[in-house]
């Protein structure tokens, strides 16, 4: 499990909920900003020399901008120097033929920095104290994604891979 994004806010007093993603960003020097993009565009990450610059879809749900922000710092976080642009579209899964196994990897890698950035373990359970949410309710899940500000699909696969609730 991916552990770099758990430290980052801790180390920079950002563990809280809903975890603010720019916020992060600012401090990581990663400019952010929202474009009219095609819509099968989640959004990118540019690095050029010291710059990095993350433009995210701003037809995009509130949700999927977030978990997009938040898996482009996990490009610039894990995967600098390795490329300049990092393109991240809904295309992704459908075209594992055309993409190398590294470019899997790093897309993946990525995806487990944003799940564990938006939705650390530690939150998770300390939600689910406070509010005594059962997360094996359908409203409870709603209600607990909605604390986190990330889609419900996305928590219940974290909640899945974190082994605190098990597919049918």
């Amino acid at each position: 499990m991916n552990k770099k994004a758990s430290a980052l806010l801790k180390e920079n007093s950002l563990f809280s909920y809903p975890v603010d993603v720019k916020k992060l960003a600012k401090k990581l020097k990663v400019i952010v900003s929202s474009e009219d993009l095609e819509d099968k565009v989640s959004g990118f990450l540019a690095v050029d020399d010291d710059n990095a610059t993350i433009v995210v879809n701003s037809n995009h749900h509130e949700n999927r901008k977030r978990f997009t922000m938040a898996h482009e710092l996990g490009h610039f976080v894990l995967h600098k120097g390795k490329m300049p642009l990092f393109l991240d579209t809904n295309l992704k899964f459908y075209r594992s033929a055309v993409h190398s196994e590294h470019s899997a990897e790093i897309e993946m890698e990525a995806n487990a920095f944003a799940a564990e950035l938006l939705m650390p373990k530690l939150l998770i359970e300390k939600i689910i104290e406070t509010y005594d949410l059962d997360i094996t309710d359908e409203y409870d899940i709603y209600q607990l994604s909605k604390k986190l500000k990330v889609s419900e699909q996305a928590l219940t696969i974290r909640l899945v891979k974190l082994e605190l609730i098990f597919p049918f």
